[in-house]
């Protein structure tokens, strides 16, 4: 919502504290910018090129007792347009000053307690409740229970058909289950595709793996008999994420606002999935981004041993079937970082174990009932 200029005023002290210093080093000196000033108390880090564009980070000691409640200093960086500050106050906001050679273009502060976020820019002020998760979604755990139960079963169909979520398998028959809220809500360059390919870049989904092979003495038939056992780790289902959509012409400090990352980052993130910043820190094209996401999968470990008595063929045995969960989030590079946030149970249980069970399984069925009777071949 937009705000009055009493409104307003709350704000303006993250607007201050520094102007004393700006006048200071601008006196004697009528050609001196306010870049000038502020870079006066820098110090280069490191300076990137993103698709031509250069973006300088500089670290100081001093500017952090100019700004208000100031308790760490995220970054320093200047643009080709701008020049930025991004810091903490001693509260946990999250605030970044926006200046042109000339004059405060901007103020973005951001509560994580309150979830709002103020951002004044040419002239007008706005307060965005519900910044960061008025777009976060969750598949409650039924749900999630559900989908799994569909897609051992094979019934995929069952999914499909449902209007709440969204169902895509790609041409290695990994499935992903999605809300339709955020197939439709999303723009046509969103991170999903980056995101994704991400995640399976690190844990490569695999399906029907054979990672054991060996024999095992079948008592009931005096000899050897051979077993496997076979692996897969697929169907991912994106169980919350927590993301938001900015058009044409956001700028990149309210979007370093929702990620919580300063602007270089921003830079290298928009690049990475080809979205174009204007000379004026503008985004070229709308886009989706994710500040958060969780997918579940499902690790199932297979048994199978080879029956010579009925159907003269491998046999599924035993079956361990359970889910994890991988989260991820941006790291200060700009990249999509996953890991295993919840390992599944059968995670550490060995191949060796799943043989032996299997063996032992098979040996009982010919034992009580005189022939595999009750295991099948897939």
């Amino acid at each position: 919502m937009t705000l009055s200029e009493p409104q307003t005023k709350t704000y303006e002290k993250y607007e201050l504290g520094i102007e004393d210093i700006i006048q200071t080093n601008q006196r004697g000196s009528s050609e001196s910018t306010i870049s000038d000033a502020i870079l006066s108390l820098c110090k280069l880090e490191k300076e990137i090129v993103i698709n031509g564009k250069k973006i300088n980070s500089y670290s100081s000691e001093t500017l952090g007792d100019c700004m208000y409640n100031c308790k760490d200093i995220i970054e320093i960086s200047k643009t080709e347009a701008y020049l930025y500050i991004d810091y903490i106050t001693n509260d946990d906001k999250n605030v970044i000053l926006c200046y042109s050679d000339r004059s405060l273009m901007s103020v973005s502060v951001y509560s994580s307690t309150t979830d709002e976020a103020f951002i004044k820019e040419k002239g007008t002020a706005r307060l965005y409740k519900n910044f960061k998760y008025g777009t976060y979604y969750e598949i409650q755990p039924e749900m999630v229970a559900y989908i799994y139960e569909c897609l051992d079963n094979g019934n995929i169909d069952d999914l499909v058909s449902m209007d709440e979520i969204s169902v895509t398998v790609d041409n290695n028959g990994i499935v992903l289950v999605e809300p339709q809220i955020l197939k439709e809500n999303r723009s046509s360059t969103a991170s999903d595709a980056s995101l994704l390919n991400s995640l399976k870049a690190k844990f490569k989904p695999y399906t029907n793996v054979t990672k054991y092979t060996g024999t095992r003495y079948i008592t009931a038939l005096g000899g050897n008999r051979a077993v496997k056992v076979i692996e897969s780790m697929n169907n991912y289902v994106n169980k919350s994420a927590n993301y938001a959509s900015f058009a044409v012409g956001t700028v990149l400090s309210a979007i370093g606002l929702f990620l919580g990352q300063p602007i270089s980052t921003v830079a290298i993130i928009l690049a990475s999935i080809g979205v174009a910043i204007s000379a004026i820190d503008t985004i070229l094209s709308a886009t989706t981004l994710y500040e958060s996401a969780q997918y579940t999968y499902t690790l199932t470990k297979k048994g199978y041993i080879y029956d010579s008595t009925i159907h003269r063929k491998y046999v599924n045995v035993t079956n361990y079937s359970n889910l994890g969960t991988y989260a991820g989030g941006y790291t200060a590079d700009g990249i999509f970082e996953w890991i295993r946030l919840v390992v599944p149970a059968n995670q550490n249980r060995s191949y060796e174990s799943i043989a032996n069970t299997t063996a032992l399984n098979y040996n009982s069925d010919i034992t009580l009932r005189g022939g595999c009777i009750s295991y099948f071949p897939d």
